[in-house]
């Protein structure tokens, strides 16, 4: 087990790689991208991209590696929200960061909710949340099976679904969203 501050520290270079990763991948993809279709385009189709790859990164950073000493032993709980009926008898505290991680795995998937609908248009709400709750599943068997100090719980997986949810009514609901923005077949830039 290690602590918050020796995890903190494991991420965010990682985060940091990533997000220049995906800025010097994204360059040559609207180059190419620009040169079928008009600028502004080929910029929103490697936009929606790199958010979609962002949000998957941003998941796998704060999930697969080594837990920190919040995590307490590692286990693995598949009795929905038995933790929290349990740290109810316990203190505040632990109601609290309880509640907290809860509303933290909602948050850390909603990212890839929005992404999803967002630059898969024709993606309907029910194979997104099954996208994320595969993806969440695969990551809770990971921490249950990989020895890293992960608690794998299957309220992860029912949180992180809710997550991608939310997420995907969210962008859904602000409206249509200009077809110029939105992911799929581009159309040709004829007039340059």
């Amino acid at each position: 087990m290690i602590t918050v501050t020796e995890w903190a520290s494991r991420i965010v270079p990682w985060l940091v790689v990533g997000l220049v990763a995906i800025g010097a991948g994204a360059v040559p993809l609207y180059v190419s991208r620009a040169r079928h279709a008009s600028r502004a385009h080929a910029a929103a189709w490697t936009a929606q991209d790199a958010l979609v790859v962002a949000a998957l990164m941003s998941i796998l950073a704060f999930t697969v590696g080594p837990g920190s000493a919040l995590d307490g032993d590692p286990s693995v709980s598949l009795r929905p929200f038995s933790d929290l009926l349990r740290v109810f008898d316990l203190s505040r505290l632990l109601v609290g960061i309880t509640v907290g991680n809860l509303v933290g795995n909602v948050l850390l998937f909603m990212p890839l909710g929005v992404a999803l609908a967002l630059r898969y248009r024709g993606l309907g709400m029910l194979a997104a949340v099954a996208l994320g709750a595969g993806l969440s599943f695969a990551i809770e068997a990971w921490q249950a099976l990989s020895g890293i100090g992960r608690n794998a719980d299957v309220v992860d997986v029912l949180m992180n679904s809710l997550g991608v949810a939310i997420g995907y009514l969210v962008m859904r609901t602000l409206g249509p969203i200009p077809p110029e923005f939105v992911g799929g077949k581009h159309t040709p830039n004829r007039a340059r």
